[in-house]
């Protein structure tokens, strides 16, 4: 079932670009706040 492992690699590939775009925006508030920044997931 090649749909399966195709629909795997998207959501493991979306859940990797979300961890980075939560990333750079702890460290953008960070970087206007100057303390740290701690987002809930």
């Amino acid at each position: 079932m090649p749909e399966i492992g195709d629909e795997l690699a998207v959501a493991r590939a979306l859940a990797d670009l979300s961890h980075q775009l939560l990333d750079a925006a702890v460290q953008d508030v960070e970087g206007i706040t100057h303390r740290p920044a701690h987002f809930a997931e």
